[in-house]
């Protein structure tokens, strides 16, 4: 791989396209912990789940923290634009939504135009690297023309891996092609040719990918890959029954993929806390919760905890319907047994009392119930330390914690476990041992591809036929 270190710091605008698994992310690692640079690299990518896998890397490389600087792009991009708020024009510091996330790249972009702060980023970085191009907004992409501007640029993505096919996403031909040189690209599968991976089925992958930029469709009949047949009747539970199956394999990763957040939501829950959920970096639910709880009280706001708890655990609505019911209508509760239950202590204080210091025992109580499991782990964690945060007294809302919170988590990255269930969109960029790809034929050609590619060891895949046509769906 050496030869591609050099053919990346070749150009000062390169543009690398590989395959998935063939070696992005190790090449971006092996380039910052091989090639001596007088300042560090700054690596940017999209979601704090990139960010981890490059950081993984690049310990496993035994790269130190002076040789790079591994952020998102909308991380790095609010951290200057907040910083400078006069000179970028940013008109606020907690972003939520994709409007205003646009703006905080435009913010960032203006500012990098100001001399002052262009010379605190040529001074503070040797290059740039960005991962995962395709998924670039335009916003970011501008944000990165600017940066180009200043430092050595190199960009490394796949245009059939693009899946944030939103309004205003970049366009790979006109706006990423004319704007950088393209580098020889990566072939090798890397990831399928480590010890212990499906060698057979990287190389299967490769014919797969030719297929699917074709137009034509994939045949997984005699695949180095598991079909099972998606019955219209009796599906849903071979699907589940799979997932259950795939938890023998101990010590080794599981990701089932779905189309929809909602999807995977329910699998969840219905694996009773076996599989865990992968969460959106916005994860909306934590700060309409974060706002609930603040701005309800009494029983109402018990109602609001039992409702988070709900979504986040197996078994509150089952073993605390009447309780549900009481608290929503407003209404105080008393058990006709187990009163001295410690959850049922717990809710009466935040029913009872006008105080947010009562919630996080509440939940942290909710948890402990017999036979319960919480499925989104993520969620439910970030929202008790928002809470423990904001009972400090460093933040002036629950909300503004909750922010605080999942700050962190996009700047320093996340650790999912071993068995979790996602959308394309949300697993994207990461790699598992086994891969279970779920309703099938609802994905279409980008979304196929990027789900085929992340199991290392296996696929299996449910679909009503062995004929695929992904390029039949809306793209």
């Amino acid at each position: 791989m050496n030869s591609n270190i050099e053919a990346l710091f070749a150009s000062n605008r390169g543009l690398l396209v590989a395959p998935a698994g063939c070696g992005k992310t190790r090449l971006i690692a092996e380039a910052v912990a091989l090639r001596q640079t007088p300042r560090r690299q700054l690596v940017l990518t999209h979601t704090h789940a990139g960010v981890y896998e490059i950081r993984k890397h690049l310990r496993l490389l035994k790269a130190s923290s002076s040789q790079a600087r591994v952020e998102t792009i909308s991380g790095w991009a609010l951290k200057y634009a907040a910083s400078y708020p006069h000179t970028s024009g940013l008109l606020f510091d907690e972003p939520e939504t994709t409007e205003q996330w646009n703006a905080v790249h435009e913010a960032a972009t203006r500012l990098l135009k100001n001399a002052h702060v262009g010379r605190v980023v040529e001074n503070s970085y040797s290059g740039i690297m960005v991962d995962e191009y395709q998924d670039c907004s335009r916003p970011q992409h501008q944000l990165i023309l600017a940066v180009a501007e200043l430092l050595p640029c190199r960009v490394l993505g796949d245009p059939l891996q693009g899946i944030f096919d939103f309004s205003g996403s970049v366009d790979w031909k006109t706006d990423v092609v004319p704007n950088f040189d393209q580098l020889p690209p990566l072939e090798k599968p890397w990831r399928w040719e480590q010890e212990n991976a499906n060698r057979g089925l990287g190389q299967w992958l490769l014919r797969v990918r030719e297929q699917i930029q074709s137009g034509k469709d994939v045949l997984l009949q005699h695949a180095p890959a598991v079909w099972k047949h998606l019955d219209p009747v009796y599906g849903a539970q071979a699907q589940l029954a799979e997932c259950k199956r795939m938890v023998n394999n101990i010590g080794e990763s599981v990701v089932a993929i779905n189309k929809w957040p909602n999807q995977h939501h329910s699998l969840t829950s219905r694996l009773k806390g076996l599989f865990t959920c992968v969460e959106a970096i916005d994860c909306p639910e934590l700060f309409q919760f974060a706002i609930d709880f603040e701005q309800k009280s009494g029983p109402q706001r018990a109602a609001a905890v039992l409702e988070f708890a709900s979504i986040c655990m197996t078994k509150v609505k089952s073993q605390l319907h009447s309780a549900i019911v009481s608290y929503s209508s407003g209404k105080s509760y008393k058990p006709h047994a187990n009163a001295d239950a410690p959850h049922f202590a717990a809710l009466h204080r935040v029913a009872s009392e006008n105080t947010m210091s009562a919630v996080r025992p509440a939940l942290q109580r909710l948890a402990e119930l017999p036979d319960n499991r919480i499925h989104r782990r993520e969620l439910y964690d970030e929202m008790i330390l928002a809470l423990c945060d904001y009972s400090m007294g460093t933040h002036t809302s629950l909300r503004e914690a909750a922010w605080s919170v999942r700050s962190r988590t996009r700047t320093s990255g996340r650790k999912l476990g071993l068995r979790v269930a996602g959308s394309t969109l949300l697993v994207k960029g990461m790699e598992f041992q086994h891969a279970l790809i779920l309703d099938a034929d609802k994905l279409n050609s980008k979304e196929l591809y990027v789900a085929m590619t992340r199991g290392t060891q296996s696929l299996t895949i449910f679909s009503k036929s062995p004929v695929l046509r992904p390029h039949l769906n809306s793209t």
